[in-house]
């Protein structure tokens, strides 16, 4: 699984992405944090690969749109 913060500007663009580390279970999780500019359209693009076998199957999610104003200027 991967997890890529993106910001809009013009168009969206990865400025950070997270992979969850491999593992045979079922259940795949990432909690990270990161201080993004005010002012701008943030979402998170979550692409999960599944393989059985010879056979892998992709999918790809998008999360919600956010305006953020009151986070922290750093980046």
């Amino acid at each position: 699984m991967t997890a890529e913060l993106q910001r809009l500007d013009r168009d969206w663009k990865t400025i950070k992405t997270y992979k969850a580390s491999e593992s045979s279970a079922k259940l795949c999780s990432i909690d990270k944090s990161y201080a993004v500019t005010r002012g701008y359209d943030y979402r998170l693009k979550v692409t999960v690969s599944v393989t059985d076998g010879s056979q892998t199957e992709t999918d790809t999610q998008y999360g919600l749109v956010e305006t953020c104003y009151s986070l922290s200027e750093a980046e």
